[in-house]
């Protein structure tokens, strides 16, 4: 037990290595073997489970990301050899496909719930946050391209319309993820401080949500019947951060978005609020698929009683604690928005 935890200390201090590696680089090489070296400390990580499961989503996830690491030094050579580092359109896009199929974007997506179905809940928020912290930075120096709107309408339309017809909660989970990419890219094209905002908001309510799933091996719609009286706050906390990610207000998730839509209406780019809008509205229909498996399915043994002993344990003090985290009132919207303008 001693040397699995000495081993993934070591995992883990590389892959945080090589993120930082990655975004204090000044050069495409720099940023490669920043990559290189988060991936190889990934994938160990993906296995420590001992599944099949795993080890195939392991395999799968060495393959891709090989294979976008192969495309952007590639890219990155060829600018430098022919062009002497001189602008490009065609390989800055081809340089861009390389980050968003590592980003799991649309419509480079296809690899991404596979993997995501075969790994454990706090390798799914890896994958979900930590690990789009390099890619985004790379895409960060490239999303001034036309193209980038494309893959913007691609991630918004496909992470929404994937997940209606999905009964594991990872999969769910995962394309609610692509959905919030498209967002990401968005703020990110509007202003970086907005990005981070948006990211940190996210990286929260997904350390909250993946937090509860892991507790309680909750990995189907089925598995939230089991949520009984005992664990009723679990189920508001669940649900007051499912409606933080769909955007509704007046939670912290609304902030983000509200954000980006004013922008986004300062630059008169109606048609694409529009699309991030609709599609925000059908990732809201499998949240509330999720909310309403866990909270209004009745059972034998179900009464919604607050049992006031517990309410002041520890553990209660936690879960308000993780609500009042999801739950932001609409007086600090000014505050925010005198920030991000700054």
């Amino acid at each position: 037990m001693k040397n699995l935890n000495f081993t993934n200390t070591i995992l883990l201090t590389m892959l945080i290595f090589g993120t930082l590696l990655t975004i204090s680089a000044s050069s495409w090489l720099t940023m490669w073997m920043g990559l290189e070296i988060n991936m190889l400390a990934f994938i160990p990580l993906l296995t420590e489970s001992n599944n099949s499961l795993s080890s195939e989503a392991s395999l799968k996830y060495f393959l891709i990301q090989a294979m976008a690491s192969s495309i952007f030094i590639i890219a990155s050579l060829l600018t430098l050899v022919f062009l002497n580092f001189k602008f490009s359109y065609l390989l800055s896009n081809l340089i861009m496909i390389s980050i968003l199929i590592k980003l799991g974007s649309a419509p480079f997506h296809f690899w991404f719930p596979s993997i995501i179905q075969g790994l454990s809940w706090m390798n799914c928020f890896l994958m979900f946050t930590w690990q789009k912290i390099a890619p985004f930075y790379i895409l960060y120096m490239l999303i001034n391209s036309f193209m980038s709107y494309i893959f913007i309408l691609f991630s918004s339309i496909w992470g929404a319309v994937g997940g209606l017809n999905q009964t594991s909660i990872r999969k769910i989970m995962t394309y609610s993820s692509i959905n919030h990419i498209s967002w990401l890219m968005m703020s990110m094209k509007i202003n970086l401080n907005l990005f981070i905002l948006y990211f940190m908001i996210y990286s929260m309510m997904m350390l909250i949500l993946t937090w509860i799933f892991s507790y309680f091996n909750i990995l189907h719609l089925n598995n939230l019947i089991t949520l009984f009286d005992d664990n009723l706050m679990i189920k508001i906390i669940m649900m007051s951060n499912f409606m933080s990610l769909s955007g509704l207000p007046p939670f912290l998730g609304f902030l983000s978005k509200w954000m980006v839509l004013m922008n986004l209406m300062n630059y008169n780019m109606i048609f694409m609020m529009m699309i991030l809008i609709m599609c925000s509205l059908l990732t809201l229909l499998y949240y509330m698929k999720i909310m309403i498996s866990s909270l209004l399915i009745l059972t034998s043994n179900y009464k919604m009683i607050f049992y006031f002993k517990k309410m002041f344990s520890f553990l209660n003090l936690n879960h308000f604690m993780m609500m009042f985290l999801s739950l932001l009132p609409l007086w600090s919207l000014p505050f925010f928005s005198y920030m991000i303008l700054i």
